[in-house]
């Protein structure tokens, strides 16, 4: 799953650098973001080749994980799949350990993204469910300033209320963000029925 990060993340007040962006023959691309939890990742190579294969072909500028089992398996994805994929052009967000051991990680192509900051919102009501991941991200090229939210709500059907409580939290963060602020949240939302969670 991919998102247009240009479609995705501008505001209103900066369709005007949309338009002189994509008007430059020079800038006429559009980044690509991932997402993918890839379920209890440790450096298991067995999945490796699998993993390089999928990310390889969809070939994103930016992709949010989740599932990575601690800081093992943040640097084994890192140097077993994006490093063999595309040598030397990745880099990664200050990693955060989180208690449950499935973690959320952002890696990004440095020539496209620079990092400005990692932080962490308390969405996590109990042991085993993980806060989101907040990531202010600088899109190169065009000076965009943007957020990137990565989220892996509680699983299972049964939880939908927990799911509710992990999902308002986040929402009304999102409601005091400045105007006009971009962003994108991209992650495993749990979602089983969506007529009927009350997420």
């Amino acid at each position: 799953i991919y998102f247009y990060l240009i479609n995705i993340t501008l505001s209103q007040d900066n369709l005007h650098v949309l338009k002189s962006y994509l008007a430059d023959s020079n800038q006429s691309h559009i980044e690509k973001i991932m997402t993918y939890n890839v379920l209890n990742y440790n450096g298991d190579n067995d999945r490796d080749v699998y993993f390089r294969t999928i990310i390889g072909s969809v070939s994103p500028d930016m992709i949010v994980i989740q599932e990575l089992n601690g800081i093992n398996g943040f640097i084994n994805f890192f140097i077993n799949i994006l490093n063999v994929i595309n040598p030397n052009e990745w880099s990664y967000a200050d990693f955060i350990d989180q208690s449950a051991n499935n973690d959320i990680a952002l890696f990004y192509k440095s020539e496209k993204f620079s990092l400005i900051n990692t932080s962490l919102i308390p969405t996590a009501q109990t042991n085993g469910t993980r806060d989101v991941v907040e990531w202010i991200m600088l899109h190169n090229e065009s000076s965009i300033i943007f957020r990137v939210y990565g989220v892996h709500f509680k699983a299972n059907l049964g939880y939908e209320d927990r799911r509710r409580i992990e999902m308002s939290i986040m929402r009304d963060y999102l409601n005091q963000l400045p105007d006009n602020t971009n962003f994108i949240v991209a992650g495993d939302f749990n979602v089983y029925n969506y007529s009927t969670e009350p997420g």
